[in-house]
Formats: structure tokens, C-alpha cells, sequence
């Protein structure tokens, strides 16, 4: 039998920190992910992590500083369905809230493939894609650099034509 007392799990803030500085950093899993010979799957299961991560701020700034967003954006326009659930769920939860990575979407042209997934056939995908959107759009609310970072959001909506 698995014990699962609380000596015997980790934290999700410990395990934010082992991803973030350890040996199982997201540094070295973005040098896996830009292998082109790299399963699909393994994409599947980093945006999994970072989904159920996401919302960790130590796991959110290694995110954007290891370069990980445009293989997010990648990742939402993949074939396979499972991958791009995942990875739209990640990148819902991943800019929530936060500007800079808001930012850094908005740099990886995400906001144009979260505006083609809200015509995916998947009910999931669209919902996610339409949360992700929503929450940049939230950043209005904030100070000036919110609001022209919701413009910016607004202009990526109109030129990919989900803005109409």
C-alpha cells in the first residue's frame, strides 16, 4: 500500500521549486521540447504539469524566462486533441492575472491561435480558449500598463478576426 501521509507527498510549492531550480528544471525540459524529434506525448504531459502548476508564481516566471510560450503556442494548434486541451488549460491558467506573461503570449502570436480553437470542435478547447482570452482582456482593469496590454490583446482579437 502507498502512503500518503503528508511526510510522503510533496507540497505544491515544493514541487513548484523543484521545477522551477531543480534537477528536473523547466530549463532543461524546454531543451527536450525543442527537439523536433520529441514525442508528442511528452508535450501532452509538460502542459499537464504546467496546467496544474500554472497558478504557482515561481513556476509562472520560469515559464516566460525559459523561452516556454511559443512551444505553448505550438502546442495549441496541434493535431492531437489531447495536447491541445492540455495546453490550452495551461496557458488559460498560466496568464491569468499576470501581465507579463500576458505579455509574452501576445509576443508568441498565442492570441491568434486561442481565437482559431474557439471554433474547435472540442467544447473543452473552446471553453479554455475563450477563459485564456477573457482573463488578458482582464488585465483593463489594472493600471495604464493593464489597460495597454488589453489594447494590445484587443488588436491581436481584431487582425486574427475573432474581434468583429
Amino acid at each position: 500500500n502507498t502512503d500518503y501521509s503528508s511526510e510522503s507527498v510533496l507540497s505544491r510549492s515544493a514541487l513548484g521549486d523543484v521545477i522551477t531550480s531543480g534537477s528536473f528544471s523547466l530549463h532543461r525540459i524546454s531543451d527536450v521540447m525543442s527537439r523536433p524529434d520529441a514525442p508528442w506525448e511528452a508535450h501532452m504531459h509538460l502542459a499537464h504539469a504546467l496546467y496544474l502548476l500554472g497558478d504557482i508564481p515561481s513556476v509562472r516566471e520560469a515559464v516566460r524566462t525559459g523561452g516556454l510560450f511559443p512551444s505553448l503556442c505550438d502546442m495549441l494548434l496541434a493535431t492531437q486533441e489531447s495536447l491541445q486541451s492540455w495546453a490550452t488549460m495551461a496557458v488559460a491558467r498560466l496568464v491569468a492575472g499576470d501581465a507579463a506573461n500576458t505579455s509574452e503570449l501576445v509576443s508568441s502570436n498565442g492570441v491568434q491561435s486561442l481565437v482559431l480553437l474557439l471554433g474547435s470542435p472540442n467544447i473543452t478547447v473552446q471553453e479554455h480558449a475563450a477563459s485564456a482570452i477573457c482573463a488578458m482582456l482582464e488585465l483593463e482593469n489594472r493600471d495604464g500598463d493593464g489597460r495597454r496590454l488589453a489594447g494590445r490583446v484587443r488588436d491581436a482579437l481584431v487582425q486574427s478576426g475573432g474581434g468583429g
